[in-house]
């Protein structure tokens, strides 16, 4: 092989940049989703936070009552953790992709498990109050999903074409 061939092989494809900025991404929007479920654990715990939760749930006229509130608020935080290690996991992994193209082949199914944590996540985070980020991980997870898809997609045809050499 030649000295530009084997230049143009080691330099990375337009979708693997993507991915690299896409994984550093969700790694950030991720932590920032942890660090929020963390925070508002940390607050349940708190008695000035469960009187105004209280006060909030008199004014609000709900049937609910104070620990089906707190359960569920704890539930859907818990879930976001989740969803949020997930996500930095699979961050983490689309690094590792964006420098070597042919992991794509393996860790493609993972991404696409994110992506359905990211959408629990998205569904829990309506009742723990923390929309917005969420949904902007989901978002986040679905184009690594994509770009990584075409990275697979890229390394599967640079394989089928080494055996075609064969």
């Amino acid at each position: 092989m030649s000295k530009k061939k084997r230049a143009k092989a080691a330099e990375p494809s337009r979708s693997q940049n993507a991915v690299l900025f896409i994984s550093i991404a969700e790694i950030a929007a991720a932590s920032f989703t942890l660090i929020m479920a963390i925070m508002a654990l940390m607050g349940l715990q708190n008695a000035e936070v469960q009187a105004a939760l209280s006060d909030a749930l008199a004014k609000s006229g709900s049937t609910l009552s104070f620990d089906d509130m707190i359960a569920m608020i704890t539930t859907a935080t818990v879930v976001e953790l989740i969803c949020g290690a997930g996500c930095i996991i699979t961050g983490i992994f689309g690094i590792r992709i964006s420098q070597e193209s042919s992991l794509a082949l393996t860790y493609s199914k993972l991404c696409l498990f994110t992506l359905v944590l990211a959408g629990v996540g998205a569904v829990a985070s309506i009742q723990a109050d923390t929309i917005f980020i969420s949904f902007v991980l989901l978002a986040i997870t679905a184009l690594l999903y994509l770009y990584v898809k075409k990275v697979r997609a890229e390394a599967e045809s640079q394989a089928s074409k080494k055996r075609r050499k064969r």
